[in-house]
């Protein structure tokens, strides 16, 4: 099994986080009251041994990472803020030697739109021009994810490989059925791929922008088959804000947050500086 790799702090765009220290001179003020404040301490002066704080330098992964961007109609509103999203989230996540491709669910079917590249900006800047419209063949798009990782780490077995899927997770074309959905063939298929990704431990973290009822969310379908390839592949589910400003704006922490204890299949990580 691979390590868990932690992020930075993607709000300042700095690789470092905070720890105790014993050692006076490596005291940094601002953590150290800010800790004593969270703590719910009055009396800031003088600090207490247990409140003291120092940075340290973090790693951030080199990585492969295949996009998969559902373009079905249920996204299409989304397309925007989900390319800055993206922006954000990988400009401070990964390092400059991490590359990056994606695959697209457009018009009904997937396609390869990039193989893994350094030139994210590139990647990023096809989401927001992407056509909605079509169903879901979410099967084929993982099976072209995996397939295309498996290529590129042949190449460069260095860079720890990861899949994030931006989907609603409802595939289709479904056949008559009765019941419930998630027995069907076509939901089966969608796991069944779920289960060889994870023997080539390889984590997807599923970001979903659809906004079911709360008292629905569990029974639904294709929540429940999100939830399910993120586990099993050693994932993370991050479903997301209704309001398409806060996506932009809030979303990358949430997923900072979400995929910092993901187990990556790799453990080699580089050192930056803050």
């Amino acid at each position: 099994m691979g390590r868990s790799v932690e992020v930075g702090n993607l709000a300042r765009g700095r690789s470092f986080r905070t720890i105790p220290t014993d050692d006076v001179s490596e005291v940094e003020i601002f953590p150290t009251i800010f800790e004593e404040l969270r703590c719910g301490v009055r009396n800031l002066l003088p600090v207490r041994k247990v409140f003291w704080r120092k940075y340290i330098k973090m790693s951030r992964p080199s990585m492969i990472v295949m996009l998969i961007v559902d373009t079905s109609n249920s996204a299409k509103s989304f397309l925007y803020a989900m390319s800055i999203l993206i922006t954000k989230f990988f400009a401070t996540y990964m390092d400059n030697r991490s590359k990056v491709g994606m695959v697209v669910i457009e018009n009904g079917r997937a396609s390869i739109k990039f193989s893994p590249t350094r030139n994210r900006k590139l990647v990023f800047g096809e989401i927001a021009r992407l056509n909605p419209g079509g169903y879901t063949p979410l099967d084929n798009a993982l099976q072209l994810a995996k397939t295309e990782l498996r290529r590129s780490m042949k190449i460069d077995s260095s860079l720890m490989p990861m899949i994030f899927l931006v989907s609603d997770c409802y595939p289709e074309p479904l056949p008559q059925y009765t019941g419930d959905a998630y027995d069907t063939e076509t939901y089966k298929k969608v796991r069944a791929t779920a289960d060889e990704i994870a023997r080539l431990k390889i984590p997807v973290v599923v970001i979903d922008s659809s906004n079911p009822a709360r008292k629905i969310e569990p029974h639904l379908p294709g929540r429940r088959l999100a939830k399910y390839i993120a586990k099993r592949t050693g994932g993370v589910f991050i479903p997301l804000p209704t309001n398409h400003i806060r996506v932009s704006k809030v979303a990358p922490e949430m997923i900072y947050k979400s995929i910092s204890n993901v187990k990556l299949n790799k453990s080699s990580t580089r050192n930056e500086g803050m």
